[in-house]
């Protein structure tokens, strides 16, 4: 936006921090906690409209609705094509192979993302990599801590290297940045603090391996006597479909139920369309195999006696006799294989894990269309440089000084094909690795409503730091002139705000000139570079990943530390790379 003519009161800023701190503060109360899991988006849209109602009252209804407009269309709908594209495309990438879970192990899994966060961007990198991190530590019972690591390095601190990697830096180039400067200038204080990182993870991480119990124990308990428990596997399908198969007790005798949607996610086995029970009088075959081919699903009531490690997993159902006399449960260890069956009255289930060694990328057409992603981003930012003028007047009124919303041809071109790109991907990739995945569509579903209702709430507040030095919250710009200022205030925002803004808004205070920013500024240049993308792992809403990689984790059984227990771990982590950082590159 442009200098304003109407100043927006610093009341407008309530609803944004209210928004925060019901996500912090709200799961954490006993008796809110569920039904914050329920109508999370019932409270996001109350602080919106607490946005809305009134700036409507005061401003006219008009003024709100291009607002409204505005960032959706400038803002949102961006975003959330871009975030959905990349989790959609690595949802059918499954990279497979001998994953111990070693605190080495782990380590470099999150050195090989660093880079790749360059060739990705930190979205495109978490994505891809988060799932071969949850398989690793799936075994696991400190597990959440890896999590908090890789959303640090992975989904924040790795992307500040090229235009691809981090929005602030992609607003950057848009601006006049040279697109290696970043790679020249701020892989220094990157490696910093990336090498920190992870020295600090490998330490943490084995700390809590060696509290593990050790395989011998586990192996050990496993195999004693202990009565039969039903076995229950829920295997979700792409279109967020529960596809149960379980044996239910009931008395004596246990009946087979299967459910699906279509045969194809069991590879053409023929199952039934819906439900089956014993009252419908359905009689399976005799013996009838469903085959997870290279997964990584455990069986929930399974004893612990599966080694760690990526594992082929085979499993038979047989029918026996009706003697209720043979109910037995059998677990068996060869040298690189488990085996496990249970026997009831009707059914024997066997299970068989064995080891897989080998390291492959299944679904390389994705690998394709992830990258096709990265150029589709690209290319626009350089055409909108190029052809600045090559676009459309979506509204024309002359608000708060800004006389039109215009959208770039190249912007309506990629936001079409980040809508595209996953649709193909969906459609192209076999069920089965979205299966071995658990892929599901809640993640996404809840990044897209709250970070709807974020970007309502932070408008007002972008638009009283378009003010400048006049506007509410001029003090802070007044404030800052040194290097090390502009990394800790450009971070400490970007850390709760949109970075990207927050980066533009800090470019512009610090001259605007890239010029005269990659040269006899550039101290200050790497300053605000950096400290839009160190410290967006300061919370859960400072970057897009951060909260994708959440909900995923989530979503696979970790439970994951409350908005205010990550920013602990992220400011007792962060701080003293940042003071070092400050010592070492801007004083």
């Amino acid at each position: 936006m442009g200098e304003t003519s109407t100043s927006i009161s610093g009341f407008y800023a309530i609803p944004f921090f209210g928004l925060l701190l019901s996500i912090a503060i709200i799961p954490l109360i006993p008796k809110l906690a569920h039904f914050w899991e329920k109508f999370y988006w019932t409270i996001a849209v109350f602080w919106s409209l607490a946005v809305i109602i009134p700036f409507s009252a005061q401003y006219s209804l008009p003024l709100m609705g291009y607002q409204l407009v505005d960032v959706l269309l400038s803002e949102y709908i961006p975003f959330v094509l871009m975030v959905g594209s990349l989790f959609v495309v690595a949802g059918g990438i499954v990279l497979e192979g001998k994953l111990s879970g070693t605190p080495l192990a782990n380590t470099l899994l999150l050195l090989v993302g660093i880079p790749l966060c360059s060739l990705l961007g930190t979205t495109g990198a978490s994505m891809v990599l988060i799932r071969p991190l949850l398989r690793s530590i799936s075994h696991r019972s400190h597990d959440y801590h890896s999590v908090v690591f890789f959303i640090i390095i992975i989904s924040n601190v790795a992307g500040g290297l090229t235009p691809i990697g981090n929005p602030p830096v992609f607003i950057g180039y848009l601006r006049g940045v040279d697109f290696f400067w970043p790679i020249i200038n701020v892989s220094l204080p990157t490696l910093l603090s990336c090498g920190y990182l992870l020295i600090v993870y490998f330490l943490i991480d084995t700390y809590y391996y060696r509290k593990e119990p050790k395989k011998e124990e586990l192996l050990l308990t496993s195999t004693k006597s202990h009565t039969p428990t039903p076995l229950k596997i829920e295997v979700q399908n792409p279109l967020d479909l529960t596809l149960p198969i379980t044996q239910n007790s009931d008395s004596d005798i246990e009946t087979l139920a299967l459910s699906a949607r279509t045969p194809k996610f069991f590879g053409g086995l023929e199952t039934p369309k819906s439900p089956l029970w014993k009252e419908d009088n359905y009689t399976p075959k005799s013996s009838r195999s469903v085959e997870f081919v290279d997964a990584d699903i455990e069986p929930l009531d399974a004893p612990p006696a599966i080694p760690v490690g990526s594992f082929r997993r085979e499993m038979t159902l047989v029918e026996t006799s009706d003697d209720p006399e043979l109910v037995r449960e059998v677990v068996s260890k060869e040298e690189e294989e488990i085996r496990i069956e249970k026997q009831t009255s009707r059914w024997v289930v066997a299970e068989r894990f064995s080891r897989r060694r080998s390291f492959r990328i299944r679904g390389w057409g994705n690998v394709f269309l992830i990258l096709m992603i990265a150029v589709v981003i690209v290319l626009a930012g350089v055409l909108q440089k190029t052809y600045p003028d090559a676009g459309v007047v979506v509204m024309k009124e002359v608000v708060l000084g800004k006389t039109e919303l215009f959208i770039h041809y190249a912007s309506i071109g990629q936001n079409i094909l980040l809508l595209v790109i996953p649709i193909l991907s969906f459609i192209s990739t076999p069920a089965q690795i979205f299966i071995e995945n658990n892929f599901t569509w809640t993640p996404l579903i809840e990044v897209a409503i709250l970070f709807a209702n974020i970007f309502i709430t932070l408008k007002p507040i972008l638009m009283m730091f378009d003010e400048r030095e006049s506007g509410p919250l001029g003090f802070i710009i007044t404030a800052i002139s040194q290097p090390w200022q502009f990394f800790w205030v450009t971070g400490i925002m970007s850390g709760f705000l949109d970075n990207a803004p927050t980066y533009l808004l800090f470019f512009d205070v610090a001259g605007g000139d890239p010029q005269v920013l990659m040269t006899t500024k550039a101290q200050t240049l790497i300053a605000i570079n950096a400290g839009a993308c160190f410290f967006g792992a300061l919370s859960y809403i400072g970057n897009a990943p951060n909260m994708l990689v959440r909900n995923v984790a989530e979503e696979s059984g970790i439970k994951m530390p409350s908005f205010v227990m990550y920013m602990a771990w992220s400011f007792v982590v962060l701080t003293p790379i940042f003071l070092l950082d400050t010592v070492v590159f801007f004083r």
